[in-house]
């Protein structure tokens, strides 16, 4: 469908089959059966565009009531408007009154045990789902779907002075909810009550819209208005504030916001305006804040020991270095359970810290230079992490980079997921638990006796997920390949840049670095995974388990 094109649409016929036949008779008592005969329009309040239809490539879903004979049929739309099934066509059959419901977009996972689909609008997903309920007879196989937006719609339009307007600019939205599940028989929006962020580029002088869950009991949200952060930069500059909204579905609320009417005290008017489309709530002003050039959802901006957060732009002064702890390295929600397919009773940064969902930092310096990772290894007195881990039954998710398959050194292999996750909290607390089980000291635990002692000197908010041990894929994000052919890498420009501004002397030209992604060197034995940046005078990448006569350094990160 088109985008923003939600409002009358054409008349469309479609054919539908009932059950595993597509014949003309039905096999029971009654004369033959009808083809169902369908029309789709979306309900826009009688607001009407031109140029406003469905699209080819557009497929609908329609269930019978019952979700017994006929369940996710799919209906593809064709040229002028018509819609024809993607396999059989529906009938109706017997003397009794046949209730459907159709919902769009079309999703072939659905089925009468799993009628529901999974969302998260901040993930990219398309949420602009749309549900209709008809009915029809044999007599009258005619079934009219009107069908209802049931998310919400937020449309923000950003003014700016005249040096500001086409200007490139971020908006984001944070403390809201994006993720949930909707039911394709009933149209009922679940929304996770878990708040998240969302971003979008444009230009000042246009409209920005997010779609977004409904957040009303009417729609199994929560039935309390949300307090919304919004963030808005422009040139280096961020322009900050907060609004409520609880719009039902199909409510589209709309703001303007004008950056360029700023009085004394940075804060600026904004008014709310009608437009069509959608039911419409006017919401009232929202006021934001100019700040000076802080934007906490940048690669390479500085994270401060009180929690702030400070543009890469600025141009730093010597107490804001002093106060600087780290490099944001990573935007967005780190959690395993967010950004892999892992289940929530494994993720132990979302269990022990639910409020780090916004990136990660990686340690402003280098803590300190260990020759080895765990010294009992070496000597076979613990035995392997990994396979701890598998024997123990505890609760998480291990990054081994190497998979550990019947305790055969021949079986052993890469594992990717081991190499890329972001699991480094994970696999911290899981070696603690590990040292714990097996009695190990600190002193024989070199990385967490070193994790120990920098966390006891840097200490950081209470919302942070506190100090730990970066795991191979959260090093990795440090660097950037500069060319495939010479196999030549180089860090993250704006990563660098910041280390730079903070007089760190040759930022990461350490030899090696240690990560918590276990690696396998024999059958039992395992150590952790150095990966190493410089070598011979050139950028590189080079992932192997090491042993003891092998020095490398520890590069501390957190989520926040």
């Amino acid at each position: 469908m088109k985008n923003q094109s939600f409002f009358f649409f054409a008349a469309a016929m479609a054919s539908m089959v009932a059950v595993s036949s597509c014949s003309n008779e039905y096999s029971g008592a009654d004369i033959a059966g009808n083809e169902l005969r369908v029309t789709a329009s979306i309900d826009e309040v009688h607001a009407r565009v031109n140029n406003t239809e469905w699209e080819n490539g557009d497929a609908i879903g329609i269930h019978d009531g019952n979700m017994t004979d006929n369940v996710n049929v799919k209906y593809n739309a064709s040229t002028n408007g018509q819609f024809t099934p993607d396999g059989e066509a529906i009938y109706v059959l017997g003397g009794d009154e046949v209730d459907f419901n159709a919902y769009y977009p079309y999703n072939s996972g659905v089925d009468a045990q799993n009628p529901e689909i999974e969302f998260d609008a901040a993930a990219g997903d398309n949420v602009d789902f749309l549900w209709a309920t008809a009915s029809a007879t044999r007599e009258e196989p005619t079934v009219n779907f009107m069908f209802t937006h049931m998310m919400s719609k937020i449309k923000l339009n950003i003014k700016g002075d005249s040096s500001q307007k086409g200007q490139e600019m971020s908006v984001t939205l944070n403390r809201i909810y994006t993720s949930g599940t909707f039911n394709t028989t009933n149209g009922k929006v679940t929304v996770n009550e878990t708040p998240s962020t969302i971003s979008a580029e444009g230009t000042v002088g246009q409209d920005v819209e997010f779609i977004v869950p409904p957040m009303t009991g009417s729609a199994g949200g929560t039935g309390e208005s949300l307090t919304v952060d919004i963030t808005i930069n422009v040139d280096g500059v961020t322009y900050k504030g907060e609004f409520d909204t609880s719009a039902p579905e199909s409510t589209q609320s709309n703001y303007t916001i004008n950056l360029g009417e700023a009085d004394d005290q940075h804060n600026i008017k904004v008014s709310a305006v009608t437009i069509t489309g959608w039911e419409q709530k006017n919401c009232g002003n929202i006021v934001v804040e100019e700040t000076e050039a802080e934007n906490i959802l940048e690669v390479g901006d500085f994270y401060l020991a009180d929690g702030k957060v400070i543009d890469r732009r600025t141009k730093l002064t010597d107490e804001q270095k002093a106060q600087v702890v780290g490099v944001v390295l990573y935007v967005g929600n780190p959690q395993p359970s967010v950004m892999y397919d892992y289940e929530a009773d494994n993720d132990l940064l979302r269990q022990d810290h639910p409020k780090a969902i916004n990136g990660i930092v990686m340690a402003a310096d280098y803590p300190a230079k260990g020759a080895h990772f765990l010294d009992v290894e070496l000597n076979g007195g613990a035995g392997m992490m990994n396979a701890w881990f598998m024997e123990s039954g505890v609760a998480g998710i291990y990054s081994a980079r190497y998979q550990y398959i019947d305790n055969e050194v021949s079986a052993s292999k890469a594992d990717p997921k081991g190499e890329n996750n972001f699991l480094g909290y994970n696999n911290t607390s899981l070696y603690k638990q590990f040292a714990k089980a097996k009695k190990i000291s600190n002193d024989e635990f070199i990385a967490l006796a070193t994790l120990e002692e920098y966390a006891e000197a840097n200490p950081l908010p209470a919302e942070t997920s506190g100090w730990y041990i970066p795991s191979l894929g959260e090093m990795k994000t440090m660097i950037e390949l500069i060319d495939a052919e010479a196999k030549e890498y180089a860090p993250l420009e704006a990563f660098a840049a910041s280390f730079e501004k903070l007089g760190t002397e040759n930022f990461m030209t350490r030899s090696r670095y240690w990560t918590s992604t276990e690696g396998r060197i024999s059958k039992d034995l395992a150590q952790t995974m150095a990966i190493t940046f410089w070598k011979n005078e050139a950028w590189m990448q080079s992932f192997t388990p090491t042993n003891n006569s092998s020095t490398g350094w520890y590069h501390f990160c957190f989520a926040f």
